[in-house]
């Protein structure tokens, strides 16, 4: 009897060798892919962000912006599982339940690996554990999907089926529990409204975290003062949104009412009541959750830490925050306060000035400011006794906005140009308002300014002109308005010079100009080419000949009937035409 002869199959004599090394290499370039995505994330250059929600659509689009990142790690992972079993060795059909079992073992260790390294990368930290869960369910929905197409038609109809049907009860389950977390009343939050030098302070102190000094920057923040920046982010637009935090050593809690747009007359809100620990140590931010109820969903404890690791890795995944928490060098709790100390340097200029722009819900430009005081009182040293300064200060301010704002928003550096004028030449108290942007020797130079510049011959006129600019970037236009007003109304009183409505006509004249120079980008760089190329008064300020002033009280009421009467009107009036007649600003092209 011939002796029995074995045969060795070599994997290039397999008819699948040549697929599974096509699909080996394509997993090799996917990884290679995904960690390049990943160090870039962690080393991308900062690109500057704008903290300073303007309404309540900007913090939900901003919000979405994490989600949306968080879609494509799991699409990455999605994709990696579908190239994982035809590049490595598969099952034939038939093979021992053991056998798979170890080949799905292989599977997800190597899922975990891939993904937790490139989460590694990003953040420069382990990814927290619960946080995988999501990422390997769809790695693991991927190699199912794949696995399945090797086995034939049928066998990857019955996985598209089982698949659609899991995906089917996880969208129920997310309707059903988006039914009880939706509510249509808000939480009955009482907000304590934060006083003017409440938040002079508080900005001040926010301000000081940028100092260039050797030593970490802290930030003390109250309960009430943590709620005022959030309720700030929550509230723009008129949004009805609230919150409200305590914190305890270690420990904090919130509750917030976000309403949701497009919702319609009757309103929804997600009502969020959230007990947890929080630390940050040395930039590792640590987060867990002890209770959550949103709406009149209760969420299981067994949910709560995944929903806490994936909180806190959707917040690295945002570069932005990431690098807010890597500036922290700790962050300590205590019964109604904590305090976030600064590494020195870390913070960026764009995010200290976007938590002052939430506090007083408007850009924080003290820094730029600064610039354009010091640009101002060494050209004004250079002006002639003679000379016209008022213009030349003018064009002076405006021509250095128009060349810093190739780089930078015209909006913004118009209203720094305009800080810095009403500062020098309409009155220093204004300087607490915008910013700290006096050291001592600067205060002195400035002062020497004060009351040397005249509008049409007059300082007065000055004053009023540029410190009215100056409030409608503080408040708005109706507010500055009525600031205006009261100052007339409090000069025409005893002591004071009286009324005047002269000095009206510079104060809305003021606001004519500080109005067009922020409305928009096209009208700021208008506004910059106008006054940039060559001051005349006249197309700023129009002549207030006849305008009756030093109007006593008595005879503001009898004679013109108080504010808001027959005459006081007609003279108003007159104001609006004069200012009508002033040339039109026209958009950049």
């Amino acid at each position: 009897m011939p002796a029995l002869q074995s045969v060795t199959i070599t994997p290039a004599e397999s008819p699948h060798a040549a697929r599974a090394w096509v699909f080996r290499s394509l997993l090799v370039l996917y990884l290679g892919y995904s960690m390049y995505r990943a160090w870039r994330a962690r080393t991308a250059p900062y690109v500057p962000v704008d903290w300073g929600f303007q309404s309540s659509a900007e913090v939900i689009a901003w919000l979405r912006g994490l989600l949306r990142r968080e879609i494509d790690i799991y699409f990455l992972a999605f994709v990696l599982g579908l190239l994982t079993p035809p590049a490595w060795w598969h099952p034939p059909a038939g093979t021992s339940r053991l056998s798979q079992a170890l080949t799905w073992s292989g599977w997800l260790l190597f899922g975990v690996v891939a993904i937790t390294g490139c989460s590694a990368l990003a953040w420069d930290e382990r990814p927290p554990a619960g946080w995988l869960l999501i990422p390997l369910g769809c790695f693991l929905a991927g190699a199912r999907l794949s696995s399945a197409a090797l086995r034939g038609a049928r066998s990857f109809a019955l996985a598209v089926g089982q698949l659609a049907l899991l995906l089917l009860m996880l969208v129920g389950t997310g309707v059903f529990a988006a039914r009880l977390a939706l509510a249509t009343a808000p939480l009955p939050l009482e907000v304590d409204l934060t006083s003017i030098p409440s938040k002079l302070e508080l900005a001040d102190r926010i301000r000081a975290t940028r100092s260039p000094d050797v030593k970490p920057r802290p930030l003390r923040l109250t309960d009430a003062e943590l709620a005022a920046l959030v309720n700030s982010a929550l509230g723009r637009g008129g949004s009805p949104s609230r919150a409200r935090v305590h914190f305890e050593p270690r420990a904090f809690a919130m509750q917030m009412s976000i309403a949701l747009p497009g919702t319609g007359t009757t309103g929804r809100f997600l009502n969020v009541q959230l007990a947890g620990r929080l630390e940050i140590e040395q930039g590792h931010l640590h987060l867990d959750f002890e209770q959550l109820r949103v709406g009149r969903l209760d969420v299981p404890t067994l949910v709560l830490g995944m929903l806490a690791s994936t909180l806190h890795a959707t917040l690295l995944d945002d570069p932005q925050v990431r690098r807010i928490i890597e500036a922290i060098d700790g962050l300590t709790m205590e019964p109604g306060a904590v305090t976030f100390a600064f590494q020195p340097g870390a913070i960026s200029r764009q995010i200290v000035p976007s938590l002052v722009q939430l506090l007083w819900e408007r850009p924080d430009v003290s820094a730029e400011t600064g610039i354009y005081l010091r640009h101002l009182i060494a050209m004004y040293d250079r002006l002639p006794a003679d000379d016209n300064r008022f213009g030349s200060l003018t064009q002076a301010a405006f021509a250095l906005a128009q060349q810093r704002s190739a780089e930078h928003d015209p909006r913004l550096e118009n209203r720094a140009a305009i800080f810095a004028l009403a500062i020098l030449l309409g009155h220093p108290d204004l300087e607490p308002f915008v910013g700290e942007v006096f050291d001592p020797a600067l205060r002195a130079q400035a002062n020497r300014l004060v009351g040397t510049v005249r509008l049409r011959g007059r300082e007065d006129w000055t004053r009023h002109f540029w410190v009215s600019a100056g409030l409608i970037l503080l408040s708005n236009e109706a507010t500055s308005d009525r600031i205006g007003r009261l100052k007339e109304q409090l000069d025409s009183n005893a002591g004071g010079t009286g009324f005047s409505f002269a000095d009206m006509l510079a104060n809305f004249a003021g606001n004519r100009l500080a109005i067009a120079a922020i409305r928009d980008q096209a009208t700021a760089r208008a506004v910059q080419a106008q006054l940039a190329a060559g001051f005349e008064v006249d197309t700023v300020f129009p002549p207030a000949d006849g305008l009756p002033e030093n109007i006593p009280a008595e005879e503001l009421q009898s004679r013109y009937g108080g504010v808001g009467g027959a005459e006081y009107n007609a003279i108003l009036d007159e104001i609006n035409r004069r200012l009508s007649k002033l040339p039109a600003i026209k958009k950049q092209p």
